[in-house]
């Protein structure tokens, strides 16, 4: 993760923050609350990092046992009050100083991650049973020069699916295809069935934001499919006849440290 990235993903903790303690929306909050999530493992790695993570200790009301509560994390309590302790201010302090350390260090970086991905040509690509379009994205990321990795075609040597993840996971970058291959609905509402990606896409999708953060997440988008409520904040780009999407995704292959030619796709 480059400083760049590290700043924006600060930057844009921040201001979730101050857009949730004016937000009087209900839905909005949830949205907000979603974003935060998304974001939160690549902060916490950033804070890590430089070195200035803070933790408080709260005293339980005597009706709960009275004994005090140590060593917690205030990125848990963000939204949330614990016996009247928020720890939102803690939170932004961090933020803060890890932003203005990064802002004095031209040559910063997250090192464990840039060096593992920097050079990583292979490229994974969640699927659900669309074939063509599995077929479609997995060719165009060979005209990059680039390796697809597509889970079913790997053996299985005994090994469960989540092994399988785990084990060809170690990828510079994913495309997640949300194809409408599922139906579904809120109970009660069985007459108003809605085209949905695979369980295990929206899985995997969940996964992939964790280990590699959304810079490194493609999501190929079928219009009819109901976009996931849980990833509020993720930009999602559409998948059309007419290819469109190949250079929307050289481009962002290129921002995260690709040599991309952009012409292979034309």
């Amino acid at each position: 993760m480059d400083r760049d990235i590290c700043l924006n993903n600060i930057n844009e903790m921040l201001k979730i923050i101050s857009d949730y303690k004016s937000c009087t929306d209900s839905e909005k909050e949830e949205k907000l609350r979603c974003a935060y999530n998304l974001i939160r493992l690549p902060v916490e790695k950033i804070i890590d990092k430089i070195g200035n993570r803070k933790y408080f200790n709260v005293s339980f009301p005597i009706v709960d046992g009275g004994h005090p509560k140590r060593n917690l994390n205030p990125f848990d309590y963000v939204f949330e009050d614990l016996y009247g302790a928020r720890a939102t201010n803690s939170v932004v302090d961090m933020l803060n100083q890890a932003k203005g350390a990064i802002e004095m260090d031209e040559n910063f970086s997250l090192d464990f991650a840039q060096k593992r991905v920097a050079t990583n040509k292979n490229i994974f690509i969640v699927h659900g049973h669309d074939e063509a379009m599995k077929i479609d994205v997995a060719r165009t990321v060979e005209k990059l020069n680039l390796n697809p990795i597509v889970l079913n075609e790997k053996p299985n040597s005994g090994m469960t699916i989540i092994e399988k993840i785990e084990k060809y996971s170690d990828v510079g970058f994913a495309i997640i295809l949300l194809s409408p291959c599922d139906k579904g609905c809120e109970v009660g509402q069985e007459k108003n069935l809605k085209p949905r990606a695979r369980q295990n896409v929206i899985a995997e999708l969940g996964f992939f934001i964790g280990k590699l953060g959304r810079q490194r997440t493609f999501i190929l988008k079928k219009s009819e499919v109901e976009e996931p409520s849980d990833f509020s904040g993720v930009v999602y780009e559409p998948y059309d006849s007419n290819g469109g999407w190949r250079m929307k995704l050289g481009q962002e292959l290129s921002t995260v440290g690709y040599k991309i030619d952009m012409n292979a796709l034309l």
